[in-house]
C-alpha cells in the first residue's frame, strides 16, 4: 500500500441518511414502528432489556423482503442472498403524544427515557438493569403526553460512562454483616460487575464469606462473590462474583450497600474489592 500520488478517478462513499438497512437475526417478529437495535453479533433485534451488549439504532420503518401482515417472522432468512434486512429510521426522531411513566410536571424535560421492550408505551424514566437510556424527554403537554427524541445510535453509544469502586476490605471484619452501607451514588446507573483481588494471603484453612450488593436494601439479583481460604490464599488471586441478572439499576437518590452472609470468621487476609458500574450522566 502507499499514499496517494493523483486524484481518485472514483471514490467508494455512500451519504449519510435517514435510514439505514440492517441484517435481521434469525427467528424475530419485529414490527413496523417498533424500536429496535443490534445484538452482540451485529443483527438487528426487537429492542429488550436482557444484555449490556444491546446497542439501540432507532426505529423500524420496514423491510427489504416484506411479509407483509404488519409484521416479519425472519426464520431462517440470515441465510438467505441477500439476507432479510430492515430498514431503520436512525436519525433520531421525535415521538410525540407518549406517555413516559415517572413524568408528572415539565421539570422532568431533559431528563433520559428508558424502555424494556420495543413498545414506546413502556417509556419510562425507571433505569433498566442491562441497556442505556434511548432518548431524552423534550416536551411535556399533560400528565399523559410527552415528547420523547430518540437517540442516534452513535449519541446511544457515547452515552454515559463506566467507572469502578474500589474498596479495601479486611476479611475478619466480614463476620460484622454489614460491610458497606448506604452509599448514594447520586447519578443513575447500574451494576456491571463486582470482583476480589487479594491484597494480603488467607493462611489459615476453611474460612468463608458470601457478598452481595444491595440497592435501597433489596438485595441485586446474582452477583453474589464467594470468598474462600482456597480462592484467597495467594496475594493478587481475581475471584469474580456470579453474573448480576436482574434488579442492578439505581436512581439518582437510591443507596448502595453490600453485606456479607454464611460467614465463617477469617483469621487474616485482605482483599480489593472492586465494583464495576454503568452511569447514565
Amino acid at each position: 500500500m502507499a499514499a496517494l500520488t493523483a486524484n481518485l478517478t472514483t471514490l467508494k462513499k455512500v451519504d449519510r441518511g435517514a435510514t439505514e438497512p440492517f441484517v435481521i437475526k434469525s427467528s424475530q417478529t419485529m414490527y413496523v414502528n417498533g424500536l429496535c437495535g443490534l445484538d452482540a453479533n451485529g443483527l438487528l433485534v426487537p429492542w429488550d432489556d436482557t444484555a449490556i451488549t444491546q446497542r439501540f439504532v432507532g426505529v423500524l420503518e420496514g423491510f427489504t423482503r416484506a411479509l407483509y401482515d404488519g409484521a416479519v417472522v425472519s426464520a431462517g432468512l440470515t441465510t438467505l442472498t441477500p439476507p432479510h434486512r430492515g430498514i431503520v429510521r436512525v436519525n433520531g426522531v421525535r415521538l410525540d403524544d407518549v406517555d413516559v411513566t415517572g413524568v408528572s410536571s415539565r421539570a422532568s424535560i431533559g431528563e433520559p427515557v428508558y424502555c424494556t421492550t420495543d413498545n414506546d408505551d413502556d417509556f419510562t424514566l425507571t433505569p433498566t438493569s442491562f441497556v442505556k437510556p434511548v432518548g431524552r424527554l423534550c416536551d411535556y403537554e399533560s400528565a399523559s403526553s410527552m415528547s420523547v427524541r430518540l437517540f442516534t445510535p452513535e449519541e446511544y453509544a457515547a452515552y454515559g460512562s463506566i467507572g469502578h469502586w474500589v474498596f479495601n476490605l479486611s476479611l475478619a471484619t466480614l463476620a460484622n454483616g454489614d460491610i458497606i452501607t448506604t452509599i448514594t451514588p447520586g447519578f443513575r446507573g447500574r451494576f456491571i460487575k463486582m470482583y476480589s483481588t487479594v491484597t494480603v494471603a488467607v493462611s489459615t484453612g476453611a474460612k468463608l464469606a458470601t457478598l452481595n450488593l444491595e440497592i435501597h436494601e433489596t438485595n441485586v439479583t446474582g452477583g453474589t462473590l464467594a470468598l474462600t481460604s482456597a480462592n484467597c490464599d495467594t496475594l493478587g488471586k481475581t475471584v469474580a462474583a456470579a453474573a448480576m441478572t436482574a434488579a442492578k439499576a439505581f436512581t439518582k437518590a437510591q443507596t448502595i450497600s453490600l453485606e456479607a452472609a454464611s460467614v465463617t470468621t477469617f483469621a487474616e487476609g485482605e482483599v480489593a474489592l472492586v465494583i464495576q458500574y454503568q452511569a447514565d450522566e
